[in-house]
């Protein structure tokens, strides 16, 4: 069985899909992030949802991973104020 994540290459940083993590659990960010970034896409990721809101900007991201149960602020509130 081939565990290897096949690595794709885009030619520069404006071709590439933008993807936020927020998610208290550390390991899972830097998981996700390893695993979008190997396969050709940019990713940014928080494990504070206060902290990501505050670096937040509208348009800069394609798509939006967001734990829903986290201490400071559930998914669905985070959500709810980066629409805002």
């Amino acid at each position: 069985m081939n565990t290897n994540i096949p690595i794709k290459e885009n030619k520069n940083n404006e071709d590439k899909k933008k993807i936020l993590i927020v998610d208290d659990d550390p390991d899972i960010c830097v998981t996700l992030r390893k695993i979008f970034e190997q396969n050709g896409f940019m990713a940014d990721s928080f494990i504070e949802p206060l902290l990501a809101l505050e670096n937040f900007k509208a348009g800069l991201y394609d798509l939006l991973l967001l734990d829903i149960k986290m201490s400071q602020m559930g998914g669905f509130q985070l959500h709810q104020e980066m629409k805002k």
